[in-house]
């Protein structure tokens, strides 16, 4: 007998079952101006299952050749509507490992929508009671005005969390990630 996740076979024989229902295949929100981080594709390879959420056509496009399989959720995160039904379908499934958080633009606005995208999925997020370790939250701002309002919001949230057990918080500094915010680095 062969269980597969994501396509993939994860072993073979008589405990197969059993490796898979012990451990899950991670769960990763991804926003569509995340996607060209070269950490979405290795985590994709590695098997995780990977959701993506956003409302970029081309970066939906472009995911459909290079992380087939993932989930694609086309919404406005910048709607409060539209982030509650993407936290309750994504949550109908079981809590979040990961997620990987960037915004389109600079736009003020944006950085807004990461921050309400963080306190949406929150107490969804696997805490260090599961059998897992504490989920990851890793934002990643275009600019320095976005990357300092980000980090003034983690590190009120920062004490809560230590104290709960909750995901570990991360800005990635602006500029440092690289990415082209689409995805057709990794075509070539």
């Amino acid at each position: 007998m062969t269980v597969t996740m994501m396509d993939r076979p994860l072993a073979e024989g008589k405990g197969a079952l059993a490796q898979a229902m012990a451990h899950p295949a991670p769960r990763v929100l991804v926003t569509t101006a995340a996607l060209s981080l070269p950490e979405v594709a290795l985590l994709h390879d590695a098997g995780a299952r990977l959701i993506l959420a956003g409302d970029d056509p081309l970066a939906f496009a472009l995911a459909d050749l290079v992380l087939p399989g993932a989930l694609q959720l086309r919404l406005n995160l910048r709607q409060s509507a539209e982030i509650a039904t993407l936290r309750n379908r994504v949550q109908a499934e079981g809590p979040l490992d990961r997620l990987i958080l960037a915004p389109p633009s600079s736009d003020p606005v944006e950085t807004l929508a990461l921050m309400r995208l963080v306190l949406a999925f929150l107490p969804g997020m696997r805490t260090s009671g599961t059998r897992r370790a504490p989920g990851q939250i890793a934002l990643l701002p275009q600019d320095g005005a976005a990357e300092a309002t980000l980090c003034a919001f983690v590190a009120g949230l920062r004490p809560g969390l230590a104290a709960a057990g909750g995901p570990v918080l991360t800005v990635q500094p602006a500029g440092t990630a690289a990415p082209s915010r689409r995805l057709a680095t990794h075509l070539v």
